[in-house]
């Protein structure tokens, strides 16, 4: 297993990678099917809020789900789901057959996370979980770098449904070489070593009703509700803001967009090897974490502040990529918590209780954007990022504690 774990690693991250490319398919495809399926504004956005409430529902669901199953088989679960219902996608007829294919594709879609996380802090070491869990999350920004190239191509070449079915059987193959590859009998064996040697965390598992006795829980509660709606906010409308509000041609756009994208990767590898490497040496893993937090929770704003205040439409670019890529920082710390503070039959129903307080906080400040805009005050939307997001990471510092020293109640 210690050789093996890094190809179960790397199955994890080209699922995580089919995650997004599955859900950034209709995104891709969005032109072309409100012609073609003959939707109006209000039904797209009807049928993209489907899919965001069913994701903010089913994080905490999934949560528990994957700590019911276990690892192996949750994430084997998840993957299958929404590969199924990928492939449903190309017998969509209209806006209903539409709007709950994408609502259900948001209640299997988040698992893999949680899933991802709970596999990996038992195959990894504390020093190591930073940077593969953030491998992992990385893999998100991966699949909205390549959906556009591979999406279009196979709707010039092949039809729109052709675009659905490729993105779900390719889940299916990642499924098939999982179940080959990390077998029941190997995470029996990891989950009974972990029993003689709870690492990190509390030494027993909590009743899942009793995670909310546990200020650590809410710490982190509130750390994923502030900060998770800046990543949401430049995820989904720095494109518009750079064409509308600051003149970028498509052609332009086109031709830098992508670059922030790419900073989020770099600073999710970077920030857990960094931390890797501090923890090597004798830092306190939860401060470690919180140390990197606090560069994120200074550069963010900065990067964000600043691209406000130039020109150039690279500058504008690259102080956009200063900014996510210090999220990346941020995010090497927050996915990796669940693990450092949680016996790891909680692991995944506190990362999901997490990514359902996220979900929330998104789809709230994404309203928000979207009414600031109507009303000419774009600006103020990127005012309020660079308020919350240091909120976030002052959340952070001030109020998660280990969680041991705090333990009120548990059960198996």
């Amino acid at each position: 297993m210690h050789k093996k774990r890094w190809v179960i690693l790397l199955l994890l991250f080209l699922a995580s990678v089919n995650n997004y490319l599955d859900r950034q398919t209709l995104s891709v495809l969005a032109p072309y099917l409100r012609d073609e399926l003959n939707l109006s504004n209000v039904d797209y956005s009807f049928i993209v809020n489907a899919f965001l409430v069913a994701y903010a529902i089913m994080y905490t669901g999934s949560g528990r789900i994957i700590d019911f199953l276990g690892g192996r088989r949750g994430v084997a679960f998840c993957v299958l789901a929404w590969s199924l219902v990928s492939t449903l996608h190309a017998t969509a007829a209209g806006f209903l057959s539409l709007a709950l294919y994408r609502f259900l594709l948001g209640l299997s879609e988040p698992g893999i996370y949680p899933g991802a996380v709970k596999v990996l802090s038992g195959l990894f070491s504390a020093r190591d979980r930073g940077f593969v869990i953030g491998l992992v999350v990385g893999g998100t920004s991966i699949g909205a770098i390549v959906a556009p190239p591979i999406v279009v191509w196979l709707l010039l070449n092949f039809g729109w449904r052709s675009a659905f079915m490729a993105t779900g059987l390719s889940g299916l193959l990642i499924l098939v070489a999982w179940k080959l590859v990390y077998r029941a009998d190997e995470e029996r064996v990891l989950i009974s070593l972990m029993k003689e040697d709870p690492s990190p965390a509390t030494p027993d598992t909590y009743r899942w009703r009793d995670l909310f006795r546990l200020p650590s829980v809410w710490a982190f509660l509130g750390v994923r509700i502030l900060g998770d709606p800046v990543w949401y906010f430049i995820l989904f409308w720095l494109p518009d803001y750079l064409v509308k509000e600051r003149g970028f041609s498509m052609n332009l756009l086109g031709r830098t967009a992508w670059i922030p994208y790419v900073g989020v990767d770099l600073g999710i590898v970077l920030g857990g090897y960094a931390a890797g490497v501090l923890i090597k040496c004798g830092g306190q893993v939860l401060k470690t974490r919180k140390a990197i937090a606090v560069l994120a929770g200074v550069f963010v704003p900065f990067g964000i502040i600043a691209s406000m205040h130039v020109s150039d439409p690279y500058a504008i670019v690259y102080l956009f990529a200063i900014a996510v890529f210090a999220m990346g920082l941020w995010m090497s710390t927050i996915h990796t918590l669940p693990s450092d503070l949680f016996h790891y039959g909680n692991v995944a129903s506190v990362y999901g209780l997490g990514g359902t307080a996220g979900a929330v906080g998104g789809i709230g400040f994404i309203a928000l954007v979207g009414i600031l805009a109507d009303k000419g005050l774009y600006a103020l939307s990127f005012w309020l990022a660079s308020v919350m997001f240091p909120l976030s990471v002052l959340v952070l510092v001030l109020f998660m504690r280990p969680v041991a020293a705090m333990r009120t109640g548990s059960g198996a």
